[in-house]
């Protein structure tokens, strides 16, 4: 079978080929572009994630050293520090109460004055 086409008809469809093509070459230019603006993204990650690693790794060793050093002024402190015999630590005795045996009166709190109230009362 054999179709037969006008000129028209061969110049809209030779048409639409050119303008396929352009399309396709619009196209494929695009996607290398893209391609390459991934390629230098991906390789701008790299150097910054190499460069954070660097950064942690020198974190890392300061951090050490810093607990080192805490670690040798503790032990300096503690070998400076004045020992205390044992028989002055006294082990579950109370301080003795601060003050005087005579409640202040004037500033108490109306809480204070009732339950200074309340232990007389049981006393007396």
């Amino acid at each position: 079978m054999t179709y037969e086409l006008d000129a028209e008809a061969i110049e809209q469809i030779t048409g639409q080929v050119v303008n396929h093509r352009g399309i396709t070459d619009r196209f494929e230019a695009v996607s290398v572009a893209f391609e390459q603006r991934v390629s230098e993204a991906l390789g701008r990650i790299d150097a910054l994630a190499a460069d954070l690693e660097a950064r942690a790794a020198a974190l890392g060793e300061r951090l050490a050293k810093l607990e080192q050093d805490d670690q040798a002024r503790y032990r300096q402190y503690d070998a400076e520090k004045p020992k205390q015999p044992a028989s002055t630590i006294k082990v579950g005795v109370r301080p003795a109460g601060r003050g005087s045996a005579v409640p202040d009166v004037q500033n108490e709190s109306a809480f204070a004055r009732k339950a200074r109230e309340q232990r007389l009362g049981k006393q007396g």
